[in-house]
Formats: structure tokens, C-alpha cells, sequence
């Protein structure tokens, strides 16, 4: 696809459009909007928000606590950007590649590595699940032994004292110790198995046949066909980012191209679970 190129200087900022990487991250509930190996230029800044413009009210949501980075010397000589996610996050890193040749309309790269994030939706909520049930799970585990550590002191005075009323005492405190105790397997199996599916929807993400979550839905969608780029046909999150990307950079090529994908987009299919 033959894109019309410009030259940096027609994307300067007008006063109206000028912004900054705080009122970005307030503007899209983002993460952080920080300098990475570079800092970003009032330009770059206003690229980044008419690319976050483009998108859903719905789209945006799933960019919560997404940090955008500008990075540095890429990895790879014609990357410009790149996905990543981990224990601490998922992030977004944008080189100066692209930012070059690109119009005034949202820009290919950023929406890409945005569609990257979206479809990591379903590991996102695996991970929500999992921390949910882990805190539920080491609440219990706290409340226990803190009932047996009361147990154990109340036991001592009884024996200590001989006092009825301090063995009635260590009674109630034993007993409610061992309903503690009876739902911690329930916890841990829940915690289990949320961390189970955690793995799942990790390796979900990286399958080439996908067989569920977002990716696994778009396959469906496109059925085989080829992606709208070569580079979308090494894998099937990278045709779904470039598919994204097309749907919102140009969505009459889309639509002419892969008119079921285009449909699927925006029918909002890569929202649904």
C-alpha cells in the first residue's frame, strides 16, 4: 500500500493541539508517557495524541495503565516500534522510525503497537483474576494464623490458669481457627488455577494458531487470507495489529481489501470475549 508522504514539519503542533505527556496520560488513562532513551518533542507528543484520538471510547479503556516509551536506537534496523508486557506491565515503545514520512492522520506505527495491547486483553484479565484470587487466598492465610496465634496465647493462660473461663475463651478461639482453616484449600485451588490460566492466555498470545481470546476470534475471522502486509503474514498478532492499524489509518483499504475483517472491527468483534 502506497502511503502519501510529508515532510516532519507540516506535523508541528498548532497552540490548539500542543500537549503534554501528562495531559496524555490524564487525557487516555494511560500508564506513563516518559523518555525512554530519547525524550519526546512537542511534535512526537502531538502525533501520539491524534493517533489515541482515532480510537473507540471502548478501545481506549483496554489502553489503561499502558505506558507509552520513546525509545531509543531499535533492536532491529527497520523497527519503529514494539509491544512488550510482564509482571510489571505492558508497555509501548515508539523509535523515531515512526515518525518518519508519516501524514497528519494517526500514525501507523503507534495504532499498530495499540492493537498489540488490545490483544492482550484476555491476558490482562487473567492476570486481574489471579491477583484477586492470590489476595483473598494470603487474607485467609493471614486471618489463620493470626486466629491460631490467638489460639496458642489464650491456650497457655488456660493451662496457666485453670480458669474456666480462660479455657472457654481458648475454645472459641480454636474453633474459629478451624473455620478458618477449612476454606484455605478452596483459596488455594482458586489461586491455582487462576495462575494456570494466566499461563494459558500468555501462551495464547504467542501461538500462531490461536485458539481462543482475541487473536484466536480474529483468525477465525480471517480465515486464511492473507494480511494487508508481508510483515503481517509472520504471524497472526502481527496480521491482527496491522489489520487494526489498516482499520484505523485506512479503512476504505481495509474494507475493500479484507471487507470481512473490516465488518469484524466494526462490529466491535475484537472487544467481545
Amino acid at each position: 500500500m502506497l502511503l502519501l508522504v510529508s515532510s516532519l514539519s507540516s506535523l508541528a503542533p498548532s497552540a490548539a493541539e500542543a500537549v503534554t505527556a501528562r495531559e496524555l496520560q490524564e487525557r487516555y488513562d494511560l500508564g506513563r508517557v516518559r523518555a525512554g532513551a530519547r525524550r519526546w518533542t512537542p511534535v512526537e507528543l502531538t502525533v501520539l495524541d491524534r493517533s489515541l484520538r482515532v480510537l473507540s471510547r471502548e478501545e481506549r479503556k483496554l489502553l489503561d495503565g499502558v505506558d507509552f516509551v520513546r525509545g531509543g536506537l531499535a533492536r532491529h534496523p527497520r523497527e519503529a516500534g514494539l509491544f512488550t508486557w510482564n509482571k510489571r506491565g505492558r508497555r509501548i515503545t515508539v523509535y523515531g522510525r515512526a515518525f518518519r514520512g508519516e501524514g497528519d492522520g494517526p500514525n501507523w506505527t503507534v495504532v499498530h503497537e495499540v492493537g498489540h495491547a488490545i490483544a492482550s486483553r484476555p491476558l490482562l484479565e487473567a492476570r486481574a483474576v489471579e491477583s484477586k484470587a492470590l489476595a483473598r487466598y494470603n487474607e485467609r492465610v493471614d486471618s489463620y494464623n493470626d486466629a491460631v496465634r490467638a489460639y496458642n496465647r489464650a491456650a497457655r493462660t488456660a493451662n496457666r490458669t485453670g480458669r474456666a473461663a480462660d479455657r472457654d475463651r481458648a475454645g472459641r478461639l480454636r474453633k474459629r481457627a478451624t473455620s478458618l482453616q477449612t476454606g484455605l484449600g478452596s483459596l488455594r485451588s482458586d489461586a491455582l488455577r487462576a495462575r494456570r490460566a494466566v499461563v494459558d492466555a500468555a501462551k495464547e498470545l504467542r501461538r500462531r494458531r490461536p485458539r481462543s481470546g482475541v487473536l484466536g476470534a480474529f483468525r477465525q475471522v480471517l480465515d486464511g487470507r492473507p494480511s494487508p502486509s508481508r510483515y503481517g503474514d509472520t504471524h497472526i498478532a502481527e496480521a491482527f495489529a496491522e489489520c487494526f492499524a489498516m482499520f484505523h489509518c485506512d479503512p476504505k483499504g481495509l474494507r475493500r481489501d479484507l471487507p470481512e475483517v473490516h465488518a469484524w472491527f466494526a462490529a466491535g468483534g475484537h472487544l467481545r470475549d
